[in-house]
């Protein structure tokens, strides 16, 4: 062995210190009999299926690392990030993509980028953004399956809806967010089919406050709705007050 050798693992340049590896992959091949560590050695055969897969359906997919978009921050979805995503994705029986981890508050997969204390993201805009490109400003990513589903009355949606979960690039497309709300039958659209808000109070003048937020998506709110919800904010301080 010459002193100037290299880890035989794939993009490693550390120095060898045995069975022609780094003390890095030495360790992980010692502690969890792979190489590259837990990860490997539990989800090895899946993540190698999926990349199959990916490169089956994506052929032409941006090289990684790619840059992703959370919130105002800019990130690198690296490779190490991705093969950690695979491994929490699955292919259902009709062969679509869907996420088999964490789900978010509304029922959408979430994934730290770059491990546990990286910045959180919603899957499907993960996948699409490294397999297909960045989703342009201001739009959302549709689940057209789900707006079938919802037409067919199979699927009313809201966080139990299983095509959440779906993370499969070829089924998603990016629109505006009010469109999306509108195709997909969203409780967040109520007001722009009804003039109502989801409590029956008419949507129109001085009880309508119009917003635009910072991704420049305009939002409607009823007044009578935000002094219910103010008054009865106070109510409970002042209970929780006496109690004390």
């Amino acid at each position: 062995m010459t002193r100037n050798q290299t880890c035989g693992i794939e993009s490693c340049a550390s120095p060898v210190r045995s069975r022609g590896m780094c003390r890095r992959h030495y360790r992980g091949l010692l502690d969890y009999g792979h190489p590259l560590g837990k990860l490997y050695a539990d989800h090895g055969d899946h993540i190698n299926k999926m990349r199959s897969e990916v490169e089956r359906r994506f052929p032409s997919h941006p090289t990684l690392p790619v840059e992703f978009r959370i919130g105002q921050r800019t990130v690198l979805i690296t490779n190490a990030d991705w093969d950690r995503f695979l491994s929490k994705v699955t292919v259902t029986d009709e062969g679509v993509w869907a996420w088999a981890s964490s789900l978010g508050t509304e029922g959408y997969g979430s994934f730290h980028v770059g491990g546990k204390v990286g910045p959180m993201t919603q899957a499907h805009r993960l996948a699409y953004t490294v397999l297909v490109g960045r989703v342009p400003d201001g739009m959302a990513l549709d689940h057209i399956r789900h707006n079938e589903a919802y037409h067919l009355g199979l699927c009313h949606g809201g966080k139990e809806c299983p095509h959440r979960r779906e993370v499969d690039p070829a089924y998603l497309v990016p629109r505006r967010r009010e469109v999306n709300w509108l195709l997909g039958a969203a409780s967040s659209s109520v007001p722009l089919l009804t003039g109502q808000c989801k409590w029956g109070h008419l949507l129109a003048g001085e009880n309508l406050r119009v917003e635009v937020r910072r991704n420049g998506v305009e939002v409607r709110i009823c007044r009578a709705c935000k002094r219910r919800a103010y008054h009865e904010s106070v109510a409970r301080k002042r209970a929780r007050q006496e109690r004390a």
